[in-house]
């Protein structure tokens, strides 16, 4: 997954925020491509009939999506693997932190308890590299459980 962030084009109180997520799996044929993000679309083949799955996930994930005012692209070649693309642009949060931290022992996957947890991982801030102008350093509210997002590659 590459999470990667721009200037939005609806200015400066907006990050255009890109995620990109590929694999290296069975891939798709150019027909199941076009219906992927219809209910219930499975793909006809053999080595996809042993898998479960009722064929909503994608069409559940293109509906928040799309309610969110973003866009969802899949690219894909059969043995080669698939590519999806979602782009959001996210309301930028305050440049003051401090609000948005959780209580220590509230986040799930970090609690006072524990005593080989780990500390709650620091707010994201952008180094020197990166975009500039309205948005440059500015962080998207809608991070998961912390009120900030945060940038960066992951694999």
């Amino acid at each position: 997954m590459t999470v990667s962030q721009e200037d939005s084009p609806r200015g400066g109180n907006f990050v255009r925020t890109h995620f990109i997520v590929r694999d290296t799996g069975i891939g798709m044929s150019e027909e199941f491509q076009k219906k992927i993000f219809d209910s219930f679309a499975r793909e006809d083949s053999a080595r996809v009939q042993r898998t479960e799955g009722t064929g909503l996930g994608m069409a559940i994930t293109k509906y928040i999506v799309d309610e969110m005012g973003g866009t969802i692209t899949v690219s894909s070649q059969r043995d080669k693997g698939s590519c999806f693309h979602v782009t959001l642009d996210l309301e930028a949060a305050p440049d003051d932190m401090e609000g948005l931290r959780l209580p220590p022992g509230t986040c799930c996957w970090w609690t006072t308890t524990s005593s080989s947890a780990a500390p709650p991982p620091t707010p994201w801030r952008r180094s020197g590299s990166g975009p500039s102008g309205p948005s440059a350093g500015r962080r998207p509210s809608a991070w998961p459980g912390s009120g900030a997002a945060r940038a960066g590659t992951t694999t």
